[in-house]
């Protein structure tokens, strides 16, 4: 298996204008098995939530990790970010239950969950 270089970046355009991008590349997590790729971070402008870009972005993204041979695909997202946790399971990932950590961000605790999908 070849493995994705760190944060290969694919991005969305409308109208001549980045509109959202999405990085991604072999899982950084320790115990991740060899074969999982991550997505490192996803993001649409607010202007053009609801619009499929974001799921543009993920399916391109999926394209690439299944044909570097990855055989699943993990992302970290926050726990209370139920807009993301939303368009996620819809994407097909599920909550990994062991994997809630937090930490401090600007002087508040947040939390984290991994998600993972199969890619294929």
């Amino acid at each position: 298996m070849v493995e994705l270089e760190p944060g290969q970046l694919l991005v969305a355009c409308a109208a001549g204008e980045v509109v959202g991008f999405v990085t991604f590349g072999a899982s950084r997590d320790e115990e991740a098995p060899i074969d999982r790729a991550e997505i490192f971070a996803i993001y649409v402008n607010v202007a053009c939530w609801s619009m499929g870009a974001g799921r543009l972005l993920w399916q391109q993204a999926r394209q690439r990790i299944m044909a570097e041979g990855y055989k699943s695909v993990s992302l970290w997202v926050l726990a209370d970010n139920e807009k993301a946790l939303r368009f996620y399971e819809h994407a097909g990932f599920a909550v990994d239950p062991q994997s809630r950590k937090t930490f401090e961000l600007g002087g508040a605790i947040v939390e984290e969950l991994r998600y993972v999908r199969r890619v294929g």
